[in-house]
């Protein structure tokens, strides 16, 4: 375990991915579109913090929450959609295959320079968090850092999944539109189609959306009360996204091992050696 560790992340030199999506994103090179998305990020932050000073006490954190994952689950598609596809794109993923990294140093590389700049977000969001908990009276402190845990681990889930996407694809828009129209689906479509459904049947909400952080940030424990739907809500969901968190990880690297140009979500199954 250790040794996996040292390899993957303390000794990995893909970590200078790190200083790469800064360069991308706060250098004077940044492309027009990487200063536009980091123009809207910073805009809706300073914001979201003159609505909060403005309208302290009716702001819930909840809300300052929910901001941020949505923020997020657009903003790490958009740094990510090009992890593998950008490089073969650019005809650079083969001189990156023969560079002294392995392809798990690459996919986590990737993963830790986007988690990074996420990281930085998170604690940055913390400032209009905070200012809504000096307006409200009382407030569950550990119930909201359990909303904040499950918003920043969807957000390692979302990342994940765009670099599984980025391995399977050659062009990094049809990446980056695949992600995006696959967080519509599950994030919008399907909750709208669920509550056309089944009316007013909270078992069957509660089902249904179980794994969807927005439903689980407005329907897990309560802020005020400290009261919950049950006494693991919301901590569960966290360790269900960490889990797929690992597993669309692993499943990249794994992917990342198919023939050349073979770009598609399953190997080619093995011909008989009689045919």
């Amino acid at each position: 375990m250790m040794q996996h560790y040292r390899r993957l992340i303390k000794e990995n030199p893909m970590k200078i991915e790190i200083s790469r999506f800064q360069r991308r994103f706060f250098s004077a090179s940044a492309t027009l579109a990487n200063r536009a998305m980091v123009l809207l990020v910073v805009t809706s932050f300073v914001g979201l913090c003159l609505i909060v000073l403005t309208f302290g006490a009716a702001i819930n954190p909840t809300a300052i929450i929910f901001t941020q994952t949505m923020l997020f689950c657009a903003f790490g598609p958009m740094m990510l959609h090009g992890a593998v596809a950008g490089e073969r794109e650019r005809r650079s993923w083969e001189l990156l295959l023969v560079a002294p990294v392995t392809k798990g140093q690459i996919v986590v590389g990737k993963f830790l320079g986007a988690m990074a700049l996420l990281v930085a977000g998170a604690v940055a969001m913390l400032a209009p968090l905070v200012l809504s908990t000096f307006y409200q009276k009382q407030i569950d402190v550990s119930s909201l850092l359990i909303k904040e845990l499950v918003s920043i681990s969807f957000c390692m889930l979302v990342c994940s999944w765009t670099i599984f996407i980025s391995s399977r694809v050659n062009r990094p828009l049809m990446a980056l539109g695949v992600i995006l129209g696959t967080e519509f689906v599950l994030l919008a479509v399907v909750p709208a189609l669920v509550s056309t459904m089944v009316g007013s049947d909270r078992i069957s909400q509660i089902f249904i959306l179980y794994l969807n952080p927005f439903d689980v940030l407005s329907k897990g424990t309560n802020l005020f009360s400290g009261e919950s739907i049950d006494s693991f809500y919301g901590v569960t969901q966290l360790c269900i996204y960490l889990v797929f968190t690992v597993l669309f990880l692993i499943y990249a690297e794994k992917t990342l091992h198919f023939a050349d140009n073979d770009v598609k979500f399953l190997p080619k199954p093995k011909e008989d050696a009689g045919s």
